[in-house]
């Protein structure tokens, strides 16, 4: 799907190389990135979800490098929130039209996260969140065509044996202390793969992020709290709460699972989370469109 794309961009006067990951540790996203910035690339597409996204925006963070994306994930959350279409299968020529549009577009600074040292780009998730990335991946590339459907399905089966933690945060000028299933900080509008807005008033450039803390524990709370999410009850449910900072401190107990970006990111106790304001020049569309996040880019 990739030399059309090349084509395209050569047609518009775009010198273009195609890197490709590989086995071994000395050709992964993190590297070939880096070697963008080297070479003093003026922009990196990333084809991939949202977890390769989320990696090579952690990378660039900081640098001239703009970033695109041309969408071949599960979720392509930050596709869909640019207003890009998500190819049906491999002859699509959708992947040449979301890089047009992006280069044709402008480049913006985003906000981007930072957990316990380690940047992300859309979410950190502490609990359940965690519990089901871990739990799922890595997925092999049969799995993968399943697509979202399945991810919620093993996510289902997985949450049945989740707890619930009691946690500490504080964020702001406010704090609390409780049972919860599942703890989401955000950057951006949507969460658990495109299908629910988890936040209405995320925006690229406020220098803040959003911490949702979901209470209850076992699965029965935890089942109750994704509905309202699906459906976008949760926005003020006296079961969760929403704090609004530049940066939070949470504690736990006992050790946590951490997801950023759809990735597994290891356990902790304690999760330091703070905003770096305008940190990743990305490429938008002129018009977004009202599938994408129109409100999230002005």
């Amino acid at each position: 799907m990739l030399p059309p794309v090349r084509s395209a961009l050569g047609d518009m006067d775009w010198d273009v190389r195609i890197c490709t990951v590989g086995e071994g540790r000395d050709n992964n996203l993190n590297t070939l990135a880096r070697a963008a910035c080297d070479c003093r690339a003026d922009v990196v597409f990333v084809a991939g979800g949202d977890g390769s996204v989320g990696a090579v925006a952690a990378v660039l963070s900081g640098s001239e490098v703009a970033m695109g994306v041309l969408p071949c994930g599960t979720g392509n959350v930050w596709a869909r929130g640019l207003g890009l279409a998500v190819p049906a299968h491999p002859w699509s020529a959708v992947l040449v039209s979301a890089a047009q549009r992006q280069v044709k577009g402008s480049e913006r600074n985003v906000d981007l996260g930072s957990c316990n040292g380690r940047v992300f780009l859309q979410w950190a998730g502490v609990g359940l969140g965690g519990h089901i990335v871990h739990g799922v991946e890595p997925r092999g590339r049969i799995v993968r065509h399943f697509g979202r459907w399945h991810y919620i399905a093993r996510g289902m089966w997985l949450a049945r044996s989740w707890p619930g933690a009691s946690v500490r945060l504080r964020g702001g000028n406010t704090g609390f202390e409780g049972e919860i299933v599942a703890t989401v900080v955000t950057n951006v509008p949507a969460y658990a793969g495109g299908l629910a807005t988890l936040d209405l008033e995320a925006r690229a450039q406020d220098g803040r992020l959003a911490l949702w803390a979901f209470r209850g524990n076992g699965f029965g709370d935890a089942l109750a709290q994704f509905g309202r999410l699906l459906f976008g009850r949760h926005q003020a449910h006296r079961d969760v709460e929403r704090v609004v900072a530049p940066s939070f401190e949470l504690e736990s107990e006992k050790e946590l699972p951490l997801q950023l970006d759809g990735e597994p990111a290891g356990a902790a106790m304690r999760f330091e989370i703070k905003v770096i304001p305008r940190a990743l020049r990305v490429l938008v569309p002129h018009r977004i469109g009202p599938t994408g996040w129109p409100d999230y880019w002005r």
